[in-house]
């Protein structure tokens, strides 16, 4: 009787033993969360990083950082620096908004006589992805710097003409805009015209607001526009 009693109490005890492991495992997770969040709230931004190759050294704001994947940092302003021998470094700035995701994709530039690429299928294909990805974004501010770009390039050869938006030149803060005429009547040509300044009225652009050129026809050289 007094051996089951003292099982009894021994198998209490383990449970209580485990009961307490638990719970004292449990709170050290929930005390590494809230410290981990908190630690956190001032970087509120994030840097989506690619560098090729990717065994360069990469610093932002002097920090060092690994060449792929996702940085959370405190809004601001950044210099970086990407460097590797062989390689043409590089050097620049970048900036992200509080709540924001900006995007940090470079290809260093082999020197002459480096065919570090041309022997390395998968960094090649970094650099690839590096170079499309930041003419993306570029493309991406270019269409959100003005509303034309949304509704250029146009082409109709039913309509008798293209229209093309070219960026401002430096020092002239004007877009252009060139009108390819297809035809080489000149009354006609006058009527496209009247229809192709139109057609960008009706599409919610102010043809004085930029530089408008004419090509095409007979007359293979640019015409401005009176």
């Amino acid at each position: 009787m007094q051996n089951e009693r003292t099982k009894a109490d021994q198998y209490a005890n383990n449970r209580r033993t485990i009961f307490i492991a638990l719970a004292v495992i449990f709170l050290m997770a929930v005390v590494f969360v809230v410290v981990l969040f908190i630690s956190n709230i001032p970087k509120t931004a994030t840097i989506k990083v690619l560098v090729a190759p990717s065994t360069s050294t990469l610093t932002i704001g002097g920090k060092k950082y690994r060449t792929k994947g996702d940085i959370r940092i405190e809004p601001g302003e950044y210099e970086v620096k990407i460097q590797k021998d062989g390689f043409i470094s590089y050097e620049g700035k970048i900036s992200v908004a509080k709540g924001e995701t900006a995007k940090l994709y470079e290809c260093l530039k082999a020197e002459e006589g480096n065919d570090f690429y041309t022997k390395n299928t998968r960094e090649y294909e970094l650099c690839y992805t590096a170079q499309e990805t930041t003419a993306e974004v570029e493309q991406r501010k270019l269409y959100d710097s003005d509303k034309i770009y949304t509704i250029l390039p146009f082409h109709s050869y039913e309509k008798g003409f293209n229209i093309d938006a070219n960026k401002a030149e430096d020092g002239d803060e004007k877009i252009t805009i060139k009108i390819t005429l297809l035809s080489c009547i000149e009354k006609r040509r006058e009527g496209l015209k009247k229809n192709a300044l139109e057609w960008l009225r009706e599409n919610g652009v102010n043809p004085d607001d930029y530089n408008i050129i004419y090509a095409g026809g007979c007359d293979s050289s640019d015409q401005k526009a009176d």
